[in-house]
């Protein structure tokens, strides 16, 4: 019923939507590389932002590596142009 809609049902649509359409946007300005280097941090941010305030699933050290390591590879990508 619609009173027990909550806004937090349109998120996935929302983040399917902008994953189909927002790449060839994205790596018409900014390339492949950087554009799904962008893609994975971005999912990766969204992914513990998730877990920690729905599922309540605490930050781990690989988690906090996975993602510096995948700014790393921006910053390398982006500073080698």
């Amino acid at each position: 019923t619609l009173g027990q809609f909550s806004w937090w049902f349109v998120v996935p649509g929302l983040a399917g939507f902008l994953l189909v359409f927002g790449p060839p946007f994205a790596m018409e300005k900014l390339g492949a590389v950087r554009m799904f280097l962008g893609l994975t941090v971005s999912i990766a941010i969204a992914s513990v932002i998730w877990d920690l305030w729905i599922e309540s699933i605490p930050m781990t050290t690989m988690k906090v590596a996975g993602i510096l390591v995948s700014l790393l590879g921006i910053a390398i990508v982006t500073v080698s142009r």
